[in-house]
């Protein structure tokens, strides 16, 4: 009969759609259980919006009583050696001690001196910043060659560093850059073979005067590099720093005649005197 019939296929397709429909509502059921147990390839995946991963901050370490500030006649070893000695560029700021600061070996290391706000000359100390860790900076150690200490980012004020002095020693050359943008340039006389002057990045500490006529009445641009070895030098100059300076005389320029200190003319040297602040970088390259 027509009736029956169409009454039997009614039953059978509501019978497919309510299969159908169990059969999803256990598939929604079965990916909501993996997605909750963290399942499937694409949970274990990270999240984009969680973004990188911050380094964590290593606290400074002890500061023993009464350790000694730096003294700058006497030389200082033990430190970390500097990464990148012959590097030319980069360093856009330094740091300047508010309090005396402890210097360490390296982060969360030993705290081997103090560092004080000024130098003997009450010139404010300025240490380029040649590296950045969180919560640290890396900054070149007065009284040492080719060495850097790790300072907490505390009681600091940040100075900013636009000039660079870089020597090369087999010209005989000087060059005075600003913003990484060469200004002037002038031949110079170096150290002689048993005190060349030495190598590496230093910076300026300050301005002295020197009373002795061979210094032709004009100051001296002291820096943190010392000789290499301190004995080649004439006792009288011992413990002393390799400075930039003029001379009482051009004859020497493009030789090696000095102790270890970099010679130029006297226009030269008064141009650097009103240009270049407490800080400033000086590389010598060979």
């Amino acid at each position: 009969m027509p009736e029956a019939d169409d009454l039997k296929t009614q039953i059978v397709q509501k019978r497919k759609l309510l299969i159908a429909v169990a059969a999803a509502i256990v598939l929604v059921a079965v990916l909501a259980t993996i997605a909750l147990r963290g399942g499937g390839d694409e949970a274990k995946q990270p999240s984009a919006a969680s973004g990188p991963s911050v380094e964590a901050v290593v606290p400074a370490g002890p500061v023993p009583p009464g350790l000694q500030t730096v003294v700058y006649d006497k030389f200082q070893t033990g430190w970390s050696a500097d990464p990148e000695p012959a590097k030319t560029t980069g360093i856009t700021f330094g740091v300047h001690p508010l309090t005396p600061v402890a210097m360490y070996d390296k982060v969360g290391g030993k705290a081997r001196q103090m560092a004080a706000p000024t130098i003997a000359t009450n010139v404010d100390l300025v240490m380029p910043v040649v590296e950045e860790k969180p919560g640290w900076f890396g900054v070149l150690v007065p009284s040492a060659n080719r060495s850097i200490a790790w300072l907490p980012d505390k009681n600091l004020e940040k100075r900013p560093l636009n000039d660079h002095i870089v020597v090369y020693r087999k010209q005989h050359k000087l060059v005075w850059l600003k913003n990484d943008k060469p200004q002037r340039e002038w031949e110079v006389t170096l150290g002689m073979s048993q005190s060349p002057t030495p190598l590496g990045r230093s910076y300026v500490l300050g301005q002295s005067e020197l009373k002795d006529s061979v210094y032709a009445g004009v100051r001296i641009l002291a820096l943190s590099s010392i000789p290499d070895d301190p004995n080649s030098v004439p006792t009288a100059l011992r413990g002393a720093h390799t400075g930039i300076h003029t001379w009482h005389t051009d004859a020497n320029l493009g030789k090696n005649t000095s102790d270890g200190c970099i010679r130029l003319t006297k226009s030269g040297q008064q141009l650097l005197l009103r240009e270049l602040e407490p800080g400033t970088p000086v590389t010598v390259l060979d």
